[in-house]
Order: C-alpha cells, then sequence, then structure tokens
C-alpha cells in the first residue's frame, strides 16, 4: 500500500474512522458507516484502516464478515484475511414466532472480543431485523463496528436498511477509482446513481457506448445477446469458474438462460443428467440442518456423486458436494436433498404450511420451516437475478434488460441496472 495515492476524501475516512475507533476516552460502543459508490475504494480504505489498528493499537481484535457468501469471498481475497457472514460471527440463526412470521434468534453466544473492531461488507444488504439482532450484542461487549457499503445498491427483498439514513457518523467516498480511463461502464452507473439520487429527472438510456480501447457498452439484438453468452460457456468445463456471468431480475429468466448454456456445453450428450461429477454449482438458498447452516446462501460447491431419493415425501436427489477451498468451506464434503421438481415440493409445502396453520402453534411452523430450509436449491453460476451478484465484480457482464424492465418500481429498476453495470470492471452486454 506505500505506493498507492490515496485520494483526500479517502485519506479523511481513514483518519476520521481511526480518530473514533481509536480514542482512548471512548468506552462504550462505536457505530460509524463508510459508504461510496462502486469503485471509489472502499475496500482499499478498510485495508488502510486495519493497517492502522494493528500499528497504533496491536491489541485491538479485529473482525471481517459481511452480509453474503460472494461478498465475504470477495473481501477476503482482497484483504488476505479470514471473512465469514455476519450471521456466523454474531452467532445467529432464523426461527419463527407462534404467527409463522420469520426472526432471527441468537444460536450461541457471540465470541468477538470485547472491544473489538468488527467491520461489515455490503451493509445495504443488511435489514432492520438483523440490525436490530446485533445492536445488544454490539452494546453489551463495546464492540466498535464499521457499516460499509454502497447506499445505491439494493436493499434486501423483503426487509428495508437504515444504515444510510445519515443518523449514524457516515464518512463518504466520492472520487472513483475502478474503471479508469474513461470507462462508458461507470460513466452510465453514475447516471442511474443521479437518478436514484433525485439529480436526473429522466431514467437513463442503455446505448452502445465503447471507448478507444473498443471497452464499454454493447447493445445487442436479443437473438445475438443470447448466442454471445451461450458461445461463451459452449466449451465449459464442469468445473471451471464464471467469470462473465448474467444479471437478471426474475428468477425464472436466470433458470432458463442456465438450462441453455448448460444443455449446450454438454450437447453430446442423449439425456442431460440431473448433476454431473465435478459441476461447479451455486446453493440459491440457505441450507440448515437442525439448526445447523450446512450451506449458506451464494455459497459455491462442486458435485461429488448422487443419487435418487425422496425426502418428506418430495423426490428429488441427495447430493454430495465440496466446498471451494477457502476459509469458509475448506473441501468438507456434505450431503445435501435436492428436489426433482420445485412444483411438486411447493405443493408439499403448502400442505405443511396449512398443517400449522391449523395446529396454531409455534412448533407447527418450526416444522415447516425445517423442511424447507432442508431442500437445497442447486443452480449453476451462468445466470442469476441482480440482487445475488451484489459483492461481485467481474471482466464483462450480461444485462437482459427486457427482463429487468419487468421491474415496473422505476427506483428498484434503476438500482437494479446500477449494480448489474458496477459488476463490471470493462464491458457490459444488453439485449434490446
Amino acid at each position: 500500500m506505500n505506493s498507492f495515492q490515496f485520494s483526500q476524501d479517502q485519506l479523511d475516512a481513514v483518519n476520521g474512522i481511526c480518530n473514533q475507533l481509536l480514542d482512548p476516552n471512548t468506552k462504550s460502543h462505536v457505530l460509524t458507516v463508510l459508504t461510496g459508490s462502486a469503485g471509489t475504494g472502499k475496500t482499499t480504505v478498510v485495508g488502510e484502516i486495519i493497517n492502522k489498528i494493528n500499528q497504533q493499537s496491536p491489541l485491538t481484535s479485529v473482525a471481517l464478515c459481511a452480509t453474503t457468501h460472494r461478498a465475504a469471498t470477495v473481501l477476503q481475497d482482497i484483504t488476505g484475511k479470514p471473512v465469514i457472514t455476519g450471521h456466523a460471527l454474531f452467532k445467529l440463526r432464523p426461527t419463527v414466532n407462534k404467527y409463522g412470521k420469520e426472526t432471527i434468534a441468537n444460536a450461541g453466544v457471540c465470541d468477538v472480543p470485547h472491544g473489538s473492531v468488527v467491520i461489515i461488507d455490503e451493509s445495504s444488504m443488511i435489514g432492520n431485523k438483523f440490525l436490530e439482532s446485533i445492536v445488544d450484542i454490539v452494546t453489551n461487549r463495546t464492540l466498535k463496528l464499521i457499516f460499509v457499503g454502497d447506499s445505491f445498491q439494493l436493499p434486501p427483498p423483503t426487509d428495508i436498511c437504515s444504515i444510510f439514513d445519515g443518523s449514524l457518523s457516515t464518512f463518504t467516498l466520492t472520487q472513483v477509482h475502478r474503471q479508469l480511463g474513461g470507462n462508458p461502464v461507470l460513466e452510465k452507473a453514475n447516471e442511474f446513481r443521479e437518478y436514484i439520487e433525485g439529480i436526473r429527472d429522466i431514467e437513463p438510456v442503455l446505448e452502445t457506448d465503447i471507448n478507444s480501447k473498443g471497452e464499454g457498452i454493447h447493445v445487442l439484438p436479443h437473438a445475438d445477446f443470447v448466442a454471445k453468452f451461450v458461445k461463451k460457456y459452449i466449451s465449459y468445463s464442469a468445473g471451471a469458474p464464471v467469470d462473465v456471468p448474467l444479471c437478471t431480475y426474475t428468477n425464472e429468466s436466470a433458470i432458463n438462460y442456465n438450462s441453455m448454456v448448460r444443455k449446450s456445453a454438454f450437447f453430446l450428450e442423449d439425456v442431460i443428467e440431473p448433476f454431473y461429477k465435478g459441476e461447479r454449482l451455486i446453493s440459491n438458498s440457505v441450507v440448515m440442518h437442525s439448526d445447523k447452516s450446512i450451506l449458506m446462501n451464494n455459497e459455491t460447491v462442486h458435485v461429488q456423486d448422487y443419487i435418487e431419493g425422496i425426502q418428506h415425501g418430495i423426490p428429488g436427489y441427495y447430493v454430495t458436494v465440496h466446498g471451494e477451498h477457502n476459509y469458509h468451506t475448506g473441501s468438507r464434503r456434505k450431503k445435501v436433498f435436492s428436489p426433482k421438481s420445485k412444483g411438486i415440493a411447493d405443493k408439499i409445502l403448502e400442505e405443511h404450511k396449512k398443517d400449522a396453520i391449523k395446529r396454531k402453534s409455534k412448533q407447527g411452523w418450526l416444522d415447516f420451516y425445517a423442511i424447507k430450509n432442508s431442500l437445497a436449491d442447486l443452480r449453476p453460476p451462468f445466470a442469476g437475478t441482480t440482487h445475488k451478484a451484489q459483492g461481485g465484480t467481474f471482466p464483462a457482464v450480461f444485462i437482459d434488460k427486457i427482463n429487468i424492465n419487468k421491474c415496473r418500481d422505476e427506483t428498484t429498476r434503476a438500482r437494479l441496472f446500477y449494480v448489474a453495470l458496477t459488476r463490471a470492471s470493462k464491458n457490459v452486454y444488453i439485449n434490446s
């Protein structure tokens, strides 16, 4: 970091946050926010904050976490330090009350040392339920908490986020460092940001705009868009990483794209197998067994083997997988159950839900969610919803504009385009 030239807003953020964290007169907990649009160097600033803490207060423990498995992986790769999800760090788990409303409960005693600095990345995905759950922990253990995130990204689908409402001490980065050199992708993302802020009255138009390096926005007829995307992975090796994903609005669209790519990748087969040995998949939801998380949301796994079976009356496959070799999962094998048909699974779940309502008891709902959360939703990694893409950065991204335009809420639609655009460091491909 010695050769890196910090901008003034980055220096102000580093010094301001460290002064708050390391003030010897502060005996209580500290809540502060580091925010900025995509490419402003939030992770770089976090790294420098950690360096300063280690230099000025070497006995102070620093814990890194993120709201999603993808974000945790990215942050770990950049910092070289162990990163886990916030729920894992604070020992929290989902549960329900007697009315069937999902809530969050303690799954154990938080073992973060008193007085530690805790950094939470991708904080725009923190809903108020999660925020309320950690406030008591933060207060009781006098933790110094830094929320890091982009206020223009998407909030949780079913909750709101109040972290960026200005009520907390906030340091904002404004100078963009990613995608330098006049890349039109960044310029267009900034237009959507200004539209979200209310600076622009008219929603930005996505048109072909390429710089002298051939990088930027490429708008293609839909048929060409699909063909280019499928061709990208026509020779896909089952365990290879996906460096150019496709962002959609709906799960249905993502499933269709993944199906097309998968059929093309294994076109020599008479029958496409449900799973292939070594195949790289992403868990679309948390998988739990007996209150323990087996797979995290957005966790990448590799298939080792599978057999047909039935669980809770649902036909499907018992799939043995192992995680990426990293801090979060190691290479430990795990067995999960994946339904053959979502329709059949949903029908049986609906029957259990009706039973829970009839029983009018918390146990009935716990039984329902125990079944629901035990079902694995394993998907190919080629396409996914824009919500799922948050926390990742790729050389190029495909954006299904036609599908995203199905979102009728103008602000949400603008955030979808903003997030999708800012996942790319060089190129985006958009259908028309």
